[in-house]
Order: structure tokens, then C-alpha cells, then sequence
């Protein structure tokens, strides 16, 4: 048996005063006899013993009573005893100095079959902990920040209470480094020879995680992580847990108009499977479309979902005549509820955009529009497929003069579509609109003369050109050709984004019979983002200053190949466009939770943004990059917009949570045994067994039995 206050046993000292105070107040009378009182003597001596034997015990249970009441002051417990080299552990864990880490990751907030979350779990540890201390405490709180918010330690414990009492997960997961760096630098102002404990509090999971040691300045600082979950039921610790990592929204041409399609990657932290589990889309709080997904346990997967969404809308003429801004979409996807509701969603904007300028130099112009070497391009981008004010492409017949510069002024994209020659003016204009930031898109066919754009693009091109090559044996005759076909692709190229897996897109179902030829020697900032079966390179990018450009090895009609008529040809050449301007998807950007953000805008300022909670945050422009403005941080989740010193949309972006730490269940104990076995043991030795309870219950028994003995029976009146 221990105590937690042993310095209160000295109460029991007061035991011995109720016998003190009788023998003081012990007098031995003069005996004085005299007739009439010798009948009441023998009277006397009859009930002597019986009143002396009362007044012992009036003494016993009076001393018995002030020595329960030090004792429960004292605060006695017993605990058993443990084996190995941590029963010094438990038994003095509670002297010297000790640091509370408290993670407030989002995971925190995950609900046990009981009710209970983890913080509450968290919190009953911290607060038990405390009130054992017999030393210096401190707290340390790893969540929006690594913080000691008492400062340094203190021996008083009520203003860490009271912290405890208010503390909420957040929406992030910070490294648990930053929290133990944190409590060692508190530990700092303890003398090297006193003991220091350091008790970290946080999910099953990352209990289990390697603890970084402290410095060696520090001297022997024990530093234990605290399995939560350690003393509950076994189904109650394998907490299920399926979360949304990563979600990507995309128009959906090949479905129609004005389709879009979401992408979503799932995981399923928990043992047991998830059998047609619900998934859905919300766009301004109206569902869409809804789903089901089946993962097996501890799998990722993904789920596509497909809904119609009018955004390119042109804007609507106000009753005061004046056009209204154009709204954007808010969107969300939606998982069925687990154990942790904050990672079963994930928001995306579906913003307006403004029209792609596309400004296509045709070199073979043909009076039969499916003869046009710029008929499907066109088929590609219309109104009818994209929706309307999406792309806006002017076709102009060219046998590579120069160009205007209104016409240069007007393009966001400029298309060489098997353009006979390059003049040197055209050649020069080019350069200068891509360096500029302009996108070029490079499809040279059988009338393309190879001598002139190599010579007036060569700081264009990703390779220089070679010319046109028949695809399959040479040796063989024409009609025993086999074609060639897409087979590599670079996999998370931006160009590539539709696709998910472009091998099972209709890309590499194309069949090309004839295609161009390259140098094997790329240009500086050139990438390779998908070759033929027969080794030759077929889209190329390359980076130039500020602008893109795209070389493909083919025409954009169907005289060497038949990619133009696939249906996947129409996202990809969406993406095209967008990717050649720089222009992400109408979906707005993705930031993660409380990470700084940089915004490309255009005008001079200032910038405000607008949280869902309707707070307001003035973006600072960026001290090295022109028209780049920072929020230094992105909170609370949810959706977001930038507006101008007019009040106007300007941007908008979404905060997500970055859903990386969904998996709450321990980590198998082979992998760190040491750690585990010492978290389990720290969790076990808070359920201690407190006998101050016991004490306080003989101070109550006493009592009665003292009043009791007091207690005489009125004299029974005589009947008359």
C-alpha cells in the first residue's frame, strides 16, 4: 500500500489524544462516608463495570475515528507489484517532473462503440495523471500548433485542468516529433538528478511509432506512449475507420455536355470489409448521384461517379442591366458514416472559367469538312460537346506567314495543323508568344517540310524532326503492315490527368500507319509522355520561359491514323488546350489544412479571403514573384474565395483534410515490442486501486457506532 500524500500520516498522531484527555481529566475523590449515601454506593458498584467498560470504548472509537480521518487524507492506493526492469516504473512514476503531450490530431475525434472518443479517453488520462503528480507538471498540445500554452512548468495543477477540460481535435495531424521536441525543451529548467517523465497521449496507431530520444543534456528522461485503448474490450480496439485521400473532378465530354465526372480514392482501415458502402455527391447541398463501394479490408480503391452540372454558363443580365458575376458550384463528396466522420468527405469547386482563345493555322484546308485537317479538333472543342463559352476556336488557312498581333493578343493557343513551311518571321512570333506564356501545339503530317521547322522552331520543338516513317517491317508489303499503337505512357503527367489509367483509356486502341519520325536526342526542359509500341516517340512536351508547347508525332486528321475518331480524343484534347495555358480544370485549387497557399491573380490588389464561416483574411503579395499573393494560412475546411477590393470572386479554392493518418488500429506488437509493452503498461497503471474511499467509509462507520454508544433509552415514566 502506498500513499499519495504521505506526509498527512502524520494526523495520526491525533489518535492518542481522546485517551490523553481522559487520563488528564482523571480525578481520584476523598472518600467521605456518611449514612444516607451507603445505600446508594451499593447501588453504584452494580453498574460500575458496565459504564467503565462504556467509557473505553467512547475512547477506542474516538481515536479510531480522527486516525480514519488522517488516513483519508492521506489518500492511500494499492497497486500490484510489477515484474522486470519497469517496477520502478509505476511505482515512482508519479515523483519529479512530468510533461503531458496531448495530440489534438483530427483522428482524436474517432467515437468508440461505447460513446467515448479518443480525446475523451485522452482527457480522463491526462487529468488522472495530473492529480497523482507529485512534482512539477507541464502540458503540451500537438495540434494547429505545437504549443506549451502554461508556459513553463508549475507545481500548481489547477490552470492545467482547466486547459484539459477545453481541449477539441482539430483538423490536422502535425508530426508527434514536434510535441516530444517541445517537452523536452520544457524539461530544460529541471535539475539534471530529478526525475523527468514525459507521457504522450495520441491515437492507438501512433502510439506504437518510434520515440524519438532526448537530448543527451537532459540526462535519464523516461518517455512512455500511452496505448488508450489498452485496458478496453478487444472489439471495442479495432476501431473501423474508412476515410476519402484524394479526390479529382473533370469534365466528362465523352458523356455530353455539361458531364462531369469525380474520381475518388477510398481506404478501408479496418479488418473487416466494406460491403456496398454509400457513397455520394452533393453539389450546394442537393444530391446528384450516389453509389455504393466494395473494398476489402486494409485495401484502397477508387470509384468514379458521373453527374450533370450546367457552370460555363454566360453570365445573366441583372434588373439593373448590369451582368451578375458568374457563381461557381459548391461540391462534395460524401462517405458513409464510421467511427470518424471528418475524413468520410471531400470538397471541390466547379468554378466558371474563361473561354480558351484557340487560334488553329490550318495547312490543308479541304471543302469536305471531314476532309479538314482541323474537322475533328473542332468537333472536339464545339459548344455542342464542351458546353457553351468553354472554348472558343477560330481556324485561319496558312501556309506559314506571320501572324498580327491582334491575332497574337487574342490566342491563348496556337495550332500548327500540318502547316507545309515555317517562315522565319512565324518562327520568331512563336518563340516570342510561348515565352511570353502562350501554348503552342505542334502536329506536323505529310505536308509538313522538315528542313523549315527544324530550322525556324528549333527552339520550339521537343526533338527535332525526321520525318515520316510507315509503321511495322519495312521488309513486308504494304498490305501485310501490321500499324503501330500507344503503348508507354508516363504516368501523372498533367497531360494524362483524365485518365487514370491511360492503358485502359481508347488511347492506346489507335491504330497508326504512318507517324513522324524524331531525333532520339531530347531539347532542354522536354518530357516523354507516351511512345509507340515500335520505340518512337508520339507526344512530347518541353517548358520554355513562361509558355508550353506540345509536339505530337502525327496530323490531327485521319490520314495517318485513326486516334482522331476515339472517344477518349475529346478529353484529351480538352486537356490539351488546358494544359498549354496553364489552366486547371473549372474546379478551383486544393489546399490542405493550415498549409500556406499561393494564388495567381491578376490586378493590383488588395485581395480578401472569404472562409465558409464567413471570416475574412487579407492575402500578402509574394516578395520574390510578380502577381503571386500568399494566405499564409488555409482554415477551416470547407470552401473558399478570393474576392478583389470590389467585392468580386476573384478565385476560389477548397481546404481539404489531408487524410493520411485514417488508420487507428494498433500497430502489431512484432513491430515494436518494447514500446508496446511499455504503452500498455502505462495505460494499466492508472486503473490503480484507491483505498482513501475505504477510509472515508470507517470514518462514517465510526461515527455511527460512537453515536450509538452515546445513545440512552428514556426512562420509562411510571403508570399511574
Amino acid at each position: 500500500m502506498s500513499f499519495l500524500s504521505p506526509l498527512l500520516l502524520f494526523g495520526l498522531l491525533a489518535a492518542a489524544l481522546p485517551p490523553l484527555i481522559h487520563l488528564l481529566n482523571r480525578r481520584e475523590p476523598k472518600p467521605v462516608s456518611f449514612a444516607a449515601m451507603e445505600f446508594l454506593r451499593r447501588a453504584h458498584q452494580r453498574t460500575a463495570r458496565r459504564v467503565k467498560l462504556k467509557q473505553w470504548l467512547l475512547i477506542a472509537l474516538r481515536a479510531l475515528l480522527l486516525a480514519a480521518l488522517a488516513l483519508a487524507m492521506a489518500r492511500p492506493y494499492w497497486q500490484p507489484q510489477v515484474e522486470g526492469a519497469l517496477a520502478s516504473q509505476v511505482s515512482q512514476s508519479d515523483a519529479g517532473a512530468q510533461v503531458i503531450v496531448l495530440d489534438l490530431g483530427y483522428f482524436m475525434a474517432a467515437e468508440l462503440p461505447s460513446g467515448e472518443r479518443l480525446i475523451d479517453l485522452a482527457r480522463s488520462h491526462a487529468l488522472s495523471t495530473l492529480s497523482d503528480a507529485r512534482g512539477q507538471v507541464g502540458v503540451v498540445l500537438v495540434g494547429d500548433q505545437v504549443i506549451a500554452p502554461l508556459g513553463a512548468l508549475s507545481a500548481t495543477q489547477a490552470s492545467a485542468r482547466e486547459l484539459l477540460l477545453k481541449v477539441a481535435p482539430s483538423a490536422t495531424q502535425r508530426p508527434l516529433e514536434e510535441g516530444l521536441l517541445e517537452a523536452y525543451q520544457l524539461l530544460r529548467a529541471v535539475e539534471p538528478a530529478e526525475r523527468k517523465r514525459v507521457v504522450l497521449l495520441t491515437s492507438p496507431r501512433r502510439a506504437g511509432l518510434p520515440i524519438p530520444p532526448p537530448p543527451p543534456e537532459l540526462g535519464e528522461v523516461e518517455t512512455v506512449a500511452v496505448d488508450l485503448s489498452a485496458d478496453l474490450p478487444h472489439e471495442e480496439r479495432l476501431i473501423a475507420n474508412h476515410g476519402i485521400t484524394a479526390l479529382h473532378a473533370q469534365p466528362a465530354p465523352q458523356r455530353g455536355a455539361d458531364q462531369w465526372s469525380v474520381d475518388v480514392e477510398l481506404h478501408n482501415w479496418s479488418d473487416q470489409a466494406m460491403e456496398l458502402w454509400p457513397i455520394w455527391v452533393e453539389l450546394e447541398g442537393q444530391v446528384e448521384v450516389r453509389g455504393f463501394v466494395t473494398l476489402a479490408p486494409g485495401a484502397t480503391g477508387h470509384k468514379k461517379l458521373y453527374f450533370r452540372a450546367s457552370v460555363d454558363t454566360p453570365p445573366t443580365q441583372a434588373s439593373s442591366g448590369r451582368p451578375t458575376q458568374r457563381q461557381g458550384l459548391k461540391g462534395v463528396v460524401k462517405l458513409g458514416p464510421d467511427a470518424l466522420s471528418i475524413d468520410d468527405e471531400r470538397f471541390f469547386w466547379l468554378s466558371p472559367s474563361p473561354p480558351t482563345h484557340i487560334l488553329a493555322l490550318n495547312g490543308d484546308p479541304r471543302p469536305v469538312p471531314q476532309e479538314d485537317e482541323l474537322f475533328y479538333l473542332r468537333s472536339a472543342l464545339s459548344p455542342a460537346v464542351t458546353g457553351e463559352g468553354r472554348f472558343e476556336l477560330r481556324a485561319l488557312p496558312s501556309s506559314g506567314e506571320g501572324l498580327s498581333e491582334q491575332q497574337l493578343l487574342w490566342a491563348d493557343v496556337i495550332v500548327l495543323a500540318n502547316l507545309p513551311r515555317v517562315q522565319p518571321a512565324l518562327g520568331q512570333q512563336l518563340t516570342r508568344f510561348v515565352r511570353r506564356g502562350g501554348g503552342l501545339w505542334l502536329a506536323p503530317g505529310d505536308r509538313a517540310e522538315v528542313s523549315s521547322w527544324n530550322r525556324n522552331l528549333s527552339e520550339l520543338l521537343a526533338r527535332p524532326l525526321r520525318g515520316p516513317r510507315r509503321s511495322g517491317d519495312a521488309a513486308a508489303r504494304l498490305q501485310d503492315r501490321q500499324v503501330a499503337r500507344l503503348s508507354d505512357f508516363k504516368a501523372g503527367h498533367p497531360l494524362l490527368s483524365p485518365f487514370p489509367d491511360p492503358l485502359r483509356s481508347t488511347l492506346p486502341r489507335a491504330e497508326l500507319s504512318t507517324y513522324m519520325l524524331v531525333d532520339p536526342r531530347p531539347a532542354p526542359d522536354s518530357e516523354l509522355v507516351a511512345s509507340l509500341n515500335e520505340g518512337s516517340p508520339y507526344l512530347m512536351t518541353r517548358r520554355q520561359q513562361e509558355g508550353r508547347v506540345l509536339q505530337m508525332g502525327g496530323p490531327l486528321d485521319r490520314a495517318w491514323s485513326n486516334l482522331v475518331i476515339k472517344a477518349d480524343f475529346v478529353p484529351f484534347a480538352q486537356q490539351v488546350t488546358r494544359y498549354l495555358t496553364r489552366r486547371a480544370a473549372p474546379l478551383g485549387l486544393e489546399a490542405r489544412y493550415g498549409e500556406p497557399l499561393n494564388l495567381s491573380l491578376s490586378g493590383a490588389g488588395p485581395f480578401t479571403s472569404l472562409s465558409p464561416k464567413g471570416e475574412r483574411h487579407t492575402l500578402s503579395p509574394h516578395p520574390s514573384a510578380p502577381r503571386v499573393w500568399e494566405l499564409s494560412a488555409t482554415r477551416p475546411l470547407g470552401h473558399h474565395q478570393v474576392l478583389n477590393q470590389k467585392g468580386a470572386p476573384q478565385a476560389r479554392f477548397v481546404v481539404n483534410l489531408d487524410a493520411n493518418a485514417g488508420d487507428l488500429r494498433p500497430l502489431p506488437s512484432a513491430q515494436d515490442k518494447s514500446t508496446q509493452h511499455r504503452a500498455t503498461l502505462a495505460g494499466r497503471a492508472v486503473a490503480r486501486t484507491d483505498l482513501w474511499p475505504l477510509a472515508l467509509f470507517m470514518l462514517f462507520v465510526l461515527l455511527t457506532l460512537e453515536a450509538l454508544t452515546l445513545y440512552q433509552r428514556p426512562p420509562e415514566r411510571p403508570s399511574v
